[in-house]
């Protein structure tokens, strides 16, 4: 065992006591060695609803690789849209476990039925009726309040946690074989003559081999690109700097357009800086756009139905919270730092209806609330939903429900 698991349980339990959360001690391959309170392992709910449990492994492994992109924290959806977080236990190597709290519900119980349930998991109202009971046990968390506990588990997880300088070996080992591999590279360009003009379809080719995840292609491409930089640089390690900045940002754009959160790639920019802070040297700018290319390949295809999954059940919380306000395509992509196309594209991939309709749909079942339970004018009912006028609100609410608001209202009332 590459990390105290006799301290890692301590913590765990120290938590679960403390919070009412249930927290799961698992190794970076996802077994289980310890769980604490209503944690995943005694969660019934995937069982009840006859999901496969290797869901629940898969996104937790996914909730571990995004808590290290992001710095050693990270507040996640399970496969049944409940809410957890984690935080990566280190040893020697890197990440040898990880500690995980839910999971929780984060939003009102009908709401969960309604939209996470029966929206985006799209089940039978039947195993909806049947899942209630085990869902009204689930243990419930403010919004507010998750951040703030995601922060205090980092801090706990962090007296667990030791630095090893194994990894700082590991890279030396890493350094002195690109080398080599560049080198050659060099060598065959000065064999050649004339300096060639610069490679720009070996750096195409290497952004496509990134979003292909051909990781042993991108490797190749990207050390013929630094050694042209190198040979052609003349030593200037200002230009060849710059250069390495250009690659790294159009690495960025790469991983953006696959997807990837905007902290995400904020979070491998940020490492690369800090990796090379204080370093003046061409094999340590090396290491360190290989390191982020790495982790732009991870960044992108690692549990990617597990990440589009995240997407989808942060969409709809997003949209729970803010039905009232006038909401567009950008603006929720711009608030969930992903892009418009990736938004749009995996909303009616995985919910089969577009943004635009599922907005309808829950302002539509939040107005009959209104109508039911109030006696505000349409107009009203119409602005406290999000419609902007009472013309549209009618039109959208006849076509959802074949009939007026006013007439569901008499209906209703008539009961």
């Amino acid at each position: 065992m590459d990390f105290d698991l006799k301290l890692a349980c301590k913590c765990a339990e120290a938590f679960s006591l403390s919070t009412g959360l249930g927290c799961l001690v698992s190794t970076d391959s996802g077994e289980k060695l310890f769980s604490c309170g209503p944690s995943c392992v005694s969660c019934r709910l995937c069982r009840a609803a006859d999901r496969d449990s290797a869901n629940c492994t898969s996104t937790q492994l996914f909730g571990l690789h995004q808590a290290e992109r992001f710095g050693g924290k990270y507040i996640y959806f399970c496969a049944m849209g409940l809410t957890c977080f984690t935080s990566p236990i280190l040893g020697p190597h890197g990440s040898a476990a990880q500690l995980t709290v839910g999971p929780f519900l984060m939003v009102d119980e009908q709401d969960y039925l309604d939209y996470d349930l029966a929206f985006a998991l799209r089940l039978e109202q039947g195993t909806i009726d049947a899942l209630r009971p085990i869902v009204q046990d689930i243990p419930h968390v403010d919004a507010a309040q998750v951040t703030a506990l995601s922060e205090l588990l980092f801090m706990a997880v962090g007296f667990i946690n030791n630095v090893s300088e194994c990894n700082q070996l590991l890279e030396r080992d890493q350094s002195t074989l690109q080398q080599g591999k560049i080198s050659a590279y060099i060598h065959e360009l000065k064999r050649s003559g004339a300096p060639a003009p610069y490679p720009f379809r070996t750096e195409q080719n290497l952004l496509r081999a990134i979003s292909r995840h051909d990781a042993t292609e991108a490797s190749r491409l990207l050390n013929e690109l630094l050694g042209h930089i190198l040979f052609s640089s003349g030593g200037d390690l200002a230009r060849i700097r710059n250069q390495i900045d250009e690659l790294l940002t159009m690495m960025s754009r790469t991983a953006a357009n696959a997807g990837v959160k905007a902290g995400v790639i904020e979070g491998i920019v940020s490492q690369y800086r800090l990796e090379q802070n204080g370093k003046a040297d061409f094999d340590a700018l090396c290491m360190g756009i290989t390191n982020a290319m790495h982790r732009f390949h991870e960044a992108i295809f690692s549990d990617e139905s597990c990440r589009q999954r995240d997407t989808i059940h942060c969409a709809i919380r997003y949209i729970q919270a803010n039905y009232s306000k006038k909401l567009t395509l950008q603006s929720i992509a711009q608030e969930l730092s992903i892009s418009q196309c990736y938004l749009s594209r995996q909303f009616k991939k995985e919910l089969g209806v577009s943004l635009t309709q599922f907005i309808n749909h829950l302002r539509i079942e939040k107005s009959k609330q209104l109508l039911v339970e109030t006696n505000l004018p349409l107009a009203e009912v119409a602005q406290q939903c999000g419609f902007e006028d009472q013309s549209y609100y009618t039109k959208v609410f006849g076509r959802l429900c074949a009939m007026t608001p006013l007439k569901y209202r008499r209906d209703q009332s008539a009961r």
